[in-house]
């Protein structure tokens, strides 16, 4: 129950907050944010392959988007509606101090890793190993080529199931056996201009919270 929570969140330190729409987190009272953003447009995208390689989403990326857009408000359209970071970092700036949360930039991590890297350690007040190492790359695109699998993937009671009764290890072993590296789709262009139209105030807002240019092509 509620007052079970508060007794914990004292005995351990924890502050209380609702952020985001998402309901009650807590955290330390010293706690520090880390945010990785990415262009909006592409995030959305790529956030679009994932659902797709899972059997979650069989429609075009039109398709998906115009589902997002109807969604409700309570990120169950979140193809689209994670990507207004503008949004959502007003929203933690009402909890937390600016100093406790650092904005980081995918293409400018992809660009300087290690820099980047050493700047998030030093952040975090943690130490700097001597040497770092970014060989071993994860995520790649692929698409599950067995038709009977991908069903069952599309399934939510088989998600479910898999993702609370066999081991997150066995499970994704299983999927990557039945998974074959496929061509990454590109973006159609139309698609792209709509979003960067979409996201154009928001990243306005992003701009003016960091007091900073952002290294995307999205604005005018």
């Amino acid at each position: 129950g509620s007052g079970k929570s508060s007794l914990v969140s004292k005995i351990i330190g924890l502050k209380k907050r609702h952020v985001g729409g998402k309901g009650e987190i807590y955290y330390p009272h010293d706690a520090k944010i880390i945010l990785l953003l990415r262009n909006p447009v592409e995030r959305a995208f790529s956030h679009y392959l994932f659902t797709v390689s899972v059997g979650q989403e069989t429609g075009t990326f039109s398709d998906a988007i115009t589902k997002a857009l109807k969604a409700k408000p309570d990120f169950s359209g979140a193809i689209i509606e994670a990507g207004l970071y503008g949004q959502q970092i007003t929203k933690y700036l009402e909890f937390f101090e600016k100093e406790k949360i650092k904005i980081v930039f995918s293409e400018e991590f992809i660009k300087n890793t290690e820099s980047t890297v050493k700047e998030i350690l030093e952040f975090l007040e943690v130490d700097v190993p001597k040497t770092l190492s970014f060989t071993k790359i994860h995520h790649e695109y692929s698409i599950t080529g067995n038709k009977f699998i991908f069903f069952l993937m599309r399934n939510r009671m088989v998600r479910y199931a898999a993702k609370n009764f066999l081991p997150r290890e066995s499970a994704r072993k299983i999927k990557e056996s039945f998974d074959k590296k496929g061509v990454k789709p590109e973006l159609n262009e139309n698609d792209r201009q709509f979003l960067q139209e979409y996201y154009h105030d928001d990243v306005l807002c992003l701009e003016k919270i960091l007091n900073r240019k952002v290294p995307w092509k999205i604005l005018k």
